[in-house]
C-alpha cells in the first residue's frame, strides 16, 4: 500500500499533478555568484541574522519565502526534495537546480538553508558556511513550541489547504515534507516531533554540519555574537549601528503568519463554500426526487436547486 498511499505514493502524486497543480513561474537565473549559506534551525537567531545580511548588501533567499513569495515556487521546491530523496543514483541535485528557484539572491537562510544545507555545499562551493544556533536548547524548544508549532497544527491552514491549491502546497511542501523529513516522523506532529526528538535533532544538525565543512569555511555563530565575528568571517566592515535584535518575542513571526494565513483564506472559504453548496443542492435533489419519485423532479426543481446553492455561495 505504500506505493499508494506513501508520500510520494500514487495518491499524493494523482493530487500534486492534477488536481493541485497550479501554473508556476518562470525559472530564474543566477545573478550573482551565492556567498553566504545560513544553515542553522528554525529560530536560532534566524530573523536577526537575515536583518544583518540585507544591512550588509546581500539579497537573502529566506525560509519564509516558501511561504509567501508571490507566485509560489512551491512545485519546483518539490522537485527538488524528491530529486534528494527518490532521485535516480547520479542524479544529484545541481546549482543549475537551486538557481532556478532562488538564482536572485547571494545568501539563503532558515528552511531552504538547511534542509539542503550539504547539497548547497556541495554546489556552491565558494559560498561561506554560517552555522547559526543556540546555546540553550530549553529555550530553543520553548521558543519553537510557542511560535512554529502553533501554525503548523492549524486547523484553519490544514483545513483551507484542502480548498485552496496555493494553500494546498504551502501545507504539503512545508509540513507533510520538509517539516516530516527534518524532525525525523513525518506522522507524528510537531510539538510530538520537537519533545520526543527536538533537541537531538538539533544537536545531530549541528554536528553534522561541523563534520561536513571545512574549519575554515566555517563560522559557528550566536545572536550575543553580534557583528564582529560575522563581518570578520564575511569580510565586512562592521556597519555604524547596532546589531538588529529581531523577533526575540516572536512578534515578527506572528506578523508573517497572520500575512502568510490570509493569502489562501479568502480563495479557500470560497471553494468550501461552493463545495458545500453543491452537496447540499444534491441532497435537496435527491430529497425531491424521493418524495415525489423522478418524474416530479422536473426543470423548476433543479432551478431551485440553482437558486439555492447560488444563495449559500452568495452570488
Amino acid at each position: 500500500m505504500a506505493h499508494i498511499l506513501g508520500l510520494n505514493g500514487h495518491l499524493w502524486q494523482f493530487c500534486e499533478n492534477y488536481v493541485y497543480r497550479i501554473p508556476e513561474p518562470p525559472p530564474r537565473t543566477r545573478e550573482r555568484p551565492m556567498e553566504v549559506l545560513c544553515v542553522g534551525l528554525s529560530r536560532s537567531g534566524t530573523e536577526s541574522l537575515a536583518r544583518a545580511l540585507d544591512i550588509l548588501g546581500y539579497t537573502t533567499y529566506h525560509g519564509w519565502d516558501l511561504l509567501l513569495e508571490e507566485p509560489t515556487r512551491s512545485q519546483g521546491w518539490m522537485r527538488l526534495i524528491k530529486k534528494k530523496y527518490y532521485g535516480a543514483p547520479g542524479d544529484e541535485l545541481r546549482a543549475a537546480d537551486f538557481d532556478a528557484e532562488m538564482g536572485h539572491a547571494n545568501a539563503v537562510i532558515e528552511k531552504v538553508a538547511y534542509f539542503f544545507a550539504p547539497e548547497l555545499a556541495a554546489v556552491y562551493p565558494e559560498a561561506k558556511v554560517v552555522l547559526n544556533r543556540r546555546s540553550d536548547l530549553d529555550k530553543w524548544s520553548r521558543s519553537m513550541e510557542n511560535t512554529v508549532v502553533p501554525l503548523t497544527e492549524n486547523w484553519l491552514f490544514y483545513l483551507a489547504s484542502w480548498f485552496d491549491a496555493r494553500t494546498f502546497w504551502s501545507y504539503h511542501l512545508n509540513i507533510r515534507w520538509m517539516a516530516g523529513f527534518t524532525w525525523r516522523n513525518p506522522a507524528d506532529g510537531l510539538k510530538r516531533s520537537l519533545r520526543g526528538r527536538g533537541k537531538w535533532v538539533y544537536r545531530d544538525h549541528c554536528n553534522m554540519i561541523k563534520g561536513t565543512i571545512p574549519p575554515e569555511r566555517l563560522l559557528e555563530w550566536t545572536v550575543d555574537d553580534g557583528w564582529g565575528p560575522l563581518c570578520e568571517f564575511l569580510g565586512k566592515e562592521i556597519p555604524n549601528e547596532p546589531f538588529p535584535h529581531v523577533n526575540s518575542a516572536g512578534t515578527e513571526f506572528e506578523t508573517k503568519a497572520a500575512r502568510f494565513m490570509s493569502l489562501g483564506m479568502r480563495n479557500a472559504t470560497r471553494n468550501f463554500l461552493i463545495v458545500a453548496a453543491t452537496l447540499t443542492s444534491a441532497v435537496y435533489a435527491w430529497l425531491q426526487i424521493e418524495n415525489g419519485g423522478l418524474a416530479a423532479f422536473s426543470l423548476q426543481h433543479f432551478d431551485s436547486c440553482l437558486t439555492h446553492a447560488k444563495g449559500i455561495v452568495g452570488y
